[in-house]
């Protein structure tokens, strides 16, 4: 028997730095396909997830962007909540994959085999794992159904927290937790 999810984890829709840049702490925008998305993403949310229920977003923008039209197809407010904020990457914020090649093999590298990653002059992958299980826990801790909107090293983390294979998460995606 399934149990039907008590909390969505939603990917933040994409920015124009999507794809193309690293995006830690930097705050970049939805671009238009962004938009939409986000639009779509809380249509399909609001089939789906109780009215009222609680959404959680981090504090980047990108990620608000997402979670306010899917708070508003809810019936419900967006909570900030900064346990949830992207990875600080540090250096490589905002470069592209060639130039972290160039710079940081070893990060790259690590990238590339699923590795954990301890960003340049950014966040340890152990202090990430620890914020975002710290959140996830109070999460699952509530018997609210809630709407979490993050981003793709949070959402790694919470599978690997949770017994998953982390994967990479497209933008707009959603991932139901029992």
């Amino acid at each position: 028997m399934t149990h039907a999810p008590r909390l969505w984890l939603v990917r933040h829709a994409s920015t124009a730095w999507s794809g193309v840049r690293f995006c830690g702490r930097s705050d970049p925008p939805l671009d238009d396909t962004g938009r939409l998305t986000a639009a779509e993403v809380a249509d399909r949310l609001a089939h789906e997830v109780p009215s009222g229920a609680s959404v959680l977003s981090s504090p980047l923008l990108r990620a608000r962007e997402t979670a306010d039209p899917i708070a508003a197809a809810l019936a419900s407010d967006v909570r900030i909540e900064g346990s949830w904020a992207e990875a600080d990457m540090g250096e490589v914020d905002g470069l592209t994959w060639d130039q972290v090649v160039a710079r940081w093999p070893v990060v790259s590298d690590a990238l590339l085999r699923g590795a954990p990653v301890d960003w340049p002059g950014g966040e340890r992958h152990v202090d990430l794992v620890a914020r975002v299980r710290g959140a996830l826990e109070l999460a699952l801790a509530s018997d609210a159904p809630t709407v979490i909107v993050t981003h793709g090293g949070p959402l790694r983390a919470v599978l690997a927290a949770l017994g998953r294979q982390p994967a990479h998460v497209v933008p707009g995606e959603v991932l139901r937790v029992p």
